[in-house]
């Protein structure tokens, strides 16, 4: 249960992330607060006081308090972090254990729904909490934008919007390599398979470029007929269209790169119905780790770096080394690994 003191500063922290209060707006007085809401002179004081002290608020002596600009908010001490899942979530991140390892203090953790986001809005703005959203929608931002206008410490996991505080995939690093591979060994026949960009997965956008980059970069020609952008990535239908066109070829490409994981067991599995193997036919490169995908040969697949997200994320509530003045940005590179290993 909040105190007083904590109730008055998350209510002046809502009308600042709202926009009720704007920069240099004056703050009622103390008096006019105190009798407002029905709480001590000595508790608004307090409230007053914190948020002054973490930088929201600005003391004029002789004049009042006002809201300060946001670039003058500097981080206040994080003791709970909120992390936002979707409830199809994919990511196992062990963020609490990571975070709460060598900390001298307890930070409590809560898992919320996406969903239920907006119903929580007033705890974020409670002081001593964090935010982390893993892959957050774009109908977010709204949100988003509140909470870093109130100075809520809040961090992105593999979304760049803007220039809110994030961790991402290095998707130019990760691809680098994983093509480096394939052309040691297949050579320099290329076929690129990718789901078009869209509002649900805009983080495609920046594979393709990637893609696309490093495949230049190593002067490699892509003809048109190996280039594959499908409109809808779960039709069997449009699937089984590309892998005919494919693996029919009288010059059949011999290194695949495919930005996405979720169809490159179905992929190799129609190829192998018309005789083609991977690692003797023909070479794949994936993003994401599929255990599926360990049985094959010939499969790389760009693992995703989670444990370094978490420790990158400690770093960003924790760490007195961080530049707050600065949007906090990292790109991690993912880890190429090889399915049939062991087959």
């Amino acid at each position: 249960m909040q105190t007083k003191r904590d109730s008055l500063i998350s209510l002046i922290l809502e009308k600042i992330a709202i926009g009720t209060l704007r920069p240099g707006d004056p703050v009622p007085s103390r008096n006019q607060l105190a009798r407002k809401y029905n709480i001590s002179y000595v508790t608004v004081d307090k409230a007053l006081r914190y948020l002054t002290d973490s930088g929201h608020l600005t003391a004029v002596r002789g004049s009042g308090t006002f809201v300060a600009p946001p670039k003058t908010a500097s981080w206040s001490p994080v003791n709970r972090i909120y992390s936002i899942f979707h409830s199809f979530s994919y990511f196992n991140l062990n963020l609490g254990s990571v975070i709460q390892n060598d900390l001298d203090f307890p930070v409590v953790f809560n898992n919320i729904d996406d969903t239920d986001s907006s119903l929580y809005f007033p705890e974020f703005l409670r002081a001593g909490a964090g935010v982390v959203w893993y892959y957050p929608f774009i109908s977010r931002i709204y949100l988003m934008d509140m909470l870093k206008r109130a100075g809520v410490p809040m961090l992105l996991l593999n979304r760049d919007y803007g220039d809110f505080d994030c961790i991402m995939t290095d998707a130019h690093a990760s691809l680098r390599e994983g093509i480096s591979w394939l052309l040691e060994e297949g050579g320099r026949n290329f076929a690129l398979i990718y789901a078009r960009q869209g509002t649900a997965a805009p983080y495609r956008a920046s594979r393709i470029i990637a893609a696309y980059e490093n495949l230049a970069d190593f002067g490699i020609s892509l003809s048109p007929e190996n280039v594959y952008p499908m409109t809808h990535l779960y039709d069997p239908e449009e699937l089984s269209s590309v892998a005919y066109r494919i693996f029919l070829q009288k010059k059949m490409p011999k290194c695949i790169v495919l930005l996405d994981s979720e169809i490159a067991v179905s992929l190799i599995t129609i190829g192998m119905t018309m005789g083609k193997k991977p690692g003797e036919d023909y070479f794949l490169l994936t993003f994401d780790n599929d255990p599926q995908l360990a049985q094959f040969r010939g499969v790389g697949m760009l693992e995703q770096m989670l444990s370094l997200f978490c420790m990158e994320a400690k770093k960003f509530f924790f760490s007195n080394s961080i530049d707050r003045s600065k949007p906090f940005r990292k790109y991690i590179k993912a880890e190429l690994i090889f399915g049939g290993r062991n087959a």
